[in-house]
């Protein structure tokens, strides 16, 4: 997994193939050390439980965990992000037929069409690279998009409203805030 800007891509087995995955892009989840366990590094993990349909929504307060099931309910009725995936076009190489001076004129024709079509005369790889890259560039404009952010920034509530839920719950108390859009 490597980062490009604010873009995360993941490298699979297959060379010249990168997958963009919407939701490492959404949780930037950092190693650490366990003693070094934050505040922010929790909110990561709880965005990655939001995101994945993952979220434990058990408390001790049967209104706090009824909170806990409305925040991942929020967040299931936001529009899935595709993972998007590329793979730049392998082209096969073909080793050029010779045409024989003995050939006959219909050998000779066919020998040029086969060379011709295998050999990708007919097909401009540079332009399709060039439009892959494209729609790469433009997938990439999406996540660095206000869109995007703003997507992000309302996920982040949702996982600290989360927190605070837990945070309330394992204290005894009842949780009895709301989500403010104001706040976005």
């Amino acid at each position: 997994m490597s980062t490009i800007g604010t873009t995360a891509i993941q490298t699979t087995t297959a060379p010249n193939s990168l997958v963009m995955n919407p939701t490492s892009m959404l949780v930037e989840m950092k190693s650490f050390i366990p003693s070094s366990y934050t505040f922010e590094t929790e909110i990561q993990k709880i965005k990655q439980e939001l995101l994945t349909c993952n979220l434990d929504c058990s408390a001790k307060d049967e209104t706090n965990e009824q909170y806990l099931y409305e925040m991942e309910d929020i967040i299931d009725h936001l529009p899935k992000l595709p993972e998007i995936q590329q793979q730049k076009l392998t082209i096969p190489e073909f080793d050029e037929i010779e045409v024989k001076p003995t050939d006959s004129v219909e050998i000779k024709k066919f020998i040029r069409k086969v060379n011709y079509e295998f050999l990708g005369f007919h097909c401009n790889h540079k332009v399709m690279d060039k439009d892959c890259d494209m729609v790469y560039k433009n997938v990439s404009d999406i996540y660095k998009s206000e869109e995007f952010k703003t997507y992000d920034n309302f996920v982040s509530l949702v996982a600290e409203c989360v927190w605070q839920i837990r945070d309330k719950d394992r204290r005894g108390k009842v949780w009895n805030k709301q989500i403010k859009p104001a706040t976005l």
